[in-house]
């Protein structure tokens, strides 16, 4: 049982939690972040680095009101309700998109730093997410950037000519034709997901598993030889063989109504249907339906877990 007081000692209603596979961010309603669990790298962004925090204890230098939370294995960001990011702890892949990378000798922010506005072009931020050691935020205007692990794109961090890893935020272009218009983000460990809920449509891009066949990719994709070279060139670097991160988005093909809800998990994603039905897809993009083997067929929700997760079913 963990409560949050105020300075006078009342409790104080937690109106949001975020988890990752060690640290717990819980949100008040008043904007206030409390962080605790695993802090070895500062992901708890209290102004230490001791290993476990055991009391919820408040996000330091952040000193306006936080509307949501993302936490990646080791590292977090916060958004302000005036569209402000914030991100603490480790950031030796670019997670921070601060400039840290592996060859600084200080890999870690013990503290929240805020990003500039001008990394995201001075749009209002609404939306943050977090994967392993990457980070992803949307725009009012639809607009995504990214930044982290293998998420360079031709952006030398350092030095680095292959797998780079994007140290700042970069934009996310959609290569193919088409109009769209981004509502939601959903990360995983090393992918991304962003919908567009007007058009039903989901879009994914990330690194793809060494299990999985790039060929089979994109034949699933539809990226095919009588394609043009703007869309041929979503699958550019997994043509070299040297990387196997697809840099832009491409188009899952599922078909999503405005009802459905979207659960990213570790290396698999989760639909689930307004009907309560429930199906899961990876790389493979073939969606697999989940079944209760008990007396209950419908879902009425789904929670993700580091690689597990949990499914409440109803009659």
């Amino acid at each position: 049982h963990i409560e949050i007081l105020d300075e006078n000692h009342n409790r104080k209603t937690i109106a949001g939690v975020r988890c990752s596979a060690g640290t717990t961010a819980a949100i008040t309603d008043d904007g206030q972040v409390c962080m605790f669990g695993s802090n070895r790298y500062g992901q708890c962004g209290i102004g230490n680095l001791d290993s476990f925090v055991w009391q919820p204890t408040q996000l330091k230098n952040v000193n306006e009101s936080i509307v949501d939370v993302a936490l990646g294995f080791q590292h977090g960001l916060a958004l302000s309700r005036n569209g402000e990011v914030y991100v603490w702890g480790k950031g030796e892949r670019g997670q921070l998109g601060n400039g840290i990378t592996l060859e600084d000798k200080v890999q870690v922010r013990e503290t929240p730093e805020k990003l500039s506005k001008d990394y995201f072009e001075n749009e209002k931020v609404i939306s943050v997410g977090a994967g392993f050691n990457s980070s992803l935020v949307l725009t009012e205007n639809g607009n995504l950037f990214v930044w982290g692990k293998f998420q360079g794109i031709g952006l030398a961090a350092k030095g680095r000519q292959n797998h780079e890893d994007a140290i700042y935020p970069r934009k996310v272009e959609f290569l193919e034709s088409c109009d769209v218009n981004i509502s939601s983000i959903h990360c995983g460990h090393f992918y991304f997901l962003a919908r567009d809920k007007s058009a039903g449509e989901l879009w994914m891009w990330g690194m793809v598993p060494d299990n999985v066949s790039t060929e089979a990719l994109k034949a699933k994709v539809g990226i095919s030889n009588a394609l043009d070279d703007s869309s041929k060139s979503i699958f550019k670097l997994l043509d070299t063989g040297v990387d196997r991160t697809v840099h832009n988005p491409f188009k899952v093909p599922i078909k999503l109504q405005k009802t459905d809800e979207i659960f990213a998990g570790y290396d698999r994603f989760y639909i689930k249907r307004s009907n309560g039905q429930v199906s899961r897809m990876d790389w493979s993009l073939i969606e697999v339906p989940i079944t209760s083997q008990g007396p209950y067929p419908k879902f009425k929700s789904i929670h993700v877990g580091w690689k597990h997760m949990l499914l409440l079913a109803y009659e």
